[in-house]
């Protein structure tokens, strides 16, 4: 779980390590830890790490409290995704991220695989966490 804690005039952005999934890979929410301002953009990056199996698939499906943070945009660029079976997908109402796609045989082996990096918008004062 990744927190942002959002002070009286700025933001922390703290990186942990996020949920297991897709059998023995590992999600992982991170960004640098930095203060931003209400309102200031900042971006996290999701990665994938495959544990000791290839990975040629990932479905990801992230909440976010939309009252804290708002997406403001999901970036492709840099992703080891060759397929897009879902293109990357957010609901600023529900804080909901979802995104699935995929790649071609043998697939991903190793750790930090960038799958998106995502560009939050911190909303109000206080804390949230990206589930």
């Amino acid at each position: 779980m990744t927190s942002v804690v959002i002070g009286v005039i700025s933001v922390f952005v703290l990186a942990f390590p996020a949920s297991v999934f897709a059998q023995g890979g590992r999600l992982a929410i991170s960004s640098t830890q930095r203060t931003v301002t209400v309102g200031e953009i900042f971006n996290v990056e999701l990665r994938i790490d495959s544990g000791e199996q290839a990975i040629n698939v990932a479905e990801v499906e992230m909440s976010f409290s939309s009252r804290e943070v708002q997406v403001t945009e999901i970036s492709k660029r840099g992703s080891l995704v060759a397929v897009w079976i879902e293109d990357p997908t957010y609901d600023n109402t529900r804080g909901i991220l979802r995104l699935s796609g995929g790649l071609p045989a043998p697939g991903f082996f190793g750790s930090e695989g960038l799958l998106v990096t995502v560009s939050f918008r911190a909303r109000v004062t206080g804390t949230t966490s990206l589930r």
